[in-house]
């Protein structure tokens, strides 16, 4: 493919070619690479090839420039450009540097205003020389004490006729979120997880029917999570036991 593309250069710079004086012209230009032809005249022709390397850059996508967050966790996300795999030496309020080789990573940080700065790196002692900073506002409020919840229903080891059971929690000192709303400290919404399900239930209420119990026993864990269902870190589980009712022909 290369071979024809550049019998086709060749051919129209031919074609542009002047006998009567050297001329030199840029026929193919990518960012890696640019390749000319220089001629005295169109029997006398030579290729130069030069190689124009792209330095390695990355842009901080979170958080952004002056932004103002109301959570304890604080989420850095970075994009890289013009390269594939690279490492991050970053500082956080002018803490000891840490070196991390993911492009993302999630910070716990007390309210008031924050500083990182971001250095992309070729490995643990070798940097690129691309060094990036951004500042923000942390709003966090921490909880009360008492911030959580409890199951109220069922209670440890209830017995439920049926295949149908209504889960009833009480909330302290926290709020139901609409899911996908925004992250806002003390409030958010549910994953429940029966039986050990991996995949949760996204509950946005104090209250949640279940139903198709197969008969036995039952453990409902309750998580409690925030709007992007991050996890506060709170989870209460209860067993109980359904009796499935079949019906009498």
């Amino acid at each position: 493919m290369l071979k024809k593309l550049l019998i086709l250069l060749i051919f129209f710079f031919f074609l542009s070619c002047k006998d009567d004086g050297a001329e030199s012209k840029t026929v193919f230009n990518q960012s890696d690479a640019v390749v000319k032809i220089q001629a005295e005249n169109a029997s006398n022709m030579q290729f130069i090839v030069s190689n124009q390397s792209v330095k390695p850059d990355f842009i901080i996508i979170t958080p952004k420039q002056n932004q103002i967050y109301e959570s304890s966790t604080v989420q850095l996300e970075m994009l890289l450009e013009n390269i594939q795999n690279a490492a991050f030496k970053i500082s956080i309020d002018d803490a000891s540097p840490e070196l991390v080789k993911t492009t993302k990573k999630i910070f716990i940080l007390n309210p008031g205003e924050h500083n990182v700065s971001v250095e992309l790196m070729k490995d643990e002692k070798t940097s690129y020389a691309v060094k990036k900073t951004v500042s923000f506002t942390n709003n966090y409020v921490k909880p009360p004490e008492n911030f959580g919840f409890d199951i109220k229903f069922p209670v440890e080891g209830y017995g439920v006729k049926g295949d149908i059971i209504a889960v009833r929690l009480v909330l302290n000192e926290f709020s139901i979120d609409t899911i996908g709303a925004g992250n806002r400290e003390g409030r958010g919404h549910f994953h429940f997880y029966l039986d050990g399900s991996k995949k949760p239930l996204e509950v946005d209420s104090a209250t949640f029917t279940i139903k198709d119990l197969s008969a036995g026993t039952h453990v409902l864990e309750v998580e409690m999570v925030k709007s992007d269902h991050s996890s506060y870190g709170l989870k209460k589980k209860v067993n109980f036991e359904a009796q499935v009712i079949t019906s009498k022909t």
